[in-house]
């Protein structure tokens, strides 16, 4: 059990206490708010792993609909990466995997949403391997559409505070 210190309750009261609404992760984090008072009505759910879960989902089954989304993409499976495309998020690894995967799987394509300087590496790559398809970064609400062509995603980062864009395509 985790000990809490008088004053340093008193803080957190005096803070939460003050709030309009809650994103809370976990029943956990949810019991020890609703503690000083506050309802299930409290807490703003539908914001709880992504932007907006709803949106999200709305936005993918409005892409799902649309007959010719992305018609340069000709593989009919893929994977897909969807970030910055920059040293921690590992682009060089994850390129030279593909790579060594497609040789054996030549039905697959990579698809990759992100800016950043990394960026070289794919051109370096396309270069040599069919089937890569990069798209420069897009808002939140665009980056649906491109899980309508993929079938699992990629994320190979070296550290991730949270990996939002895994919450985006389970909900895809």
């Amino acid at each position: 059990n985790h000990t809490r210190g008088f004053l340093k309750e008193l803080f957190k009261k005096f803070l939460i206490t003050r709030a309009k609404g809650f994103i809370a992760f976990g029943h956990q984090s949810k019991a020890y708010i609703k503690s000083f008072g506050f309802t299930d009505a409290s807490f703003l759910d539908s914001m709880s792993a992504v932007v907006d879960d709803k949106v999200i989902v709305k936005e993918f089954e409005l892409a799902k609909k649309k007959f010719n989304n992305f018609e340069e993409i000709k593989t009919g499976k893929n994977f897909i990466f969807v970030g910055r495309l920059v040293a921690v998020k590992n682009i060089e690894l994850l390129l030279k995997s593909f790579q060594s995967f497609k040789e054996s799987n030549p039905e697959w394509g990579l698809i990759m949403v992100g800016s950043g300087p990394d960026l070289t590496l794919i051109h370096d790559l396309k270069k040599t391997v069919n089937d890569i398809y990069h798209y420069e970064a897009v808002s939140w609400r665009e980056v649906p559409a491109f899980y309508t062509k993929a079938q699992a995603i990629i994320l190979c980062s070296f550290s991730e505070a949270w990996g939002l864009v895994v919450n985006e395509a389970m909900l895809c």
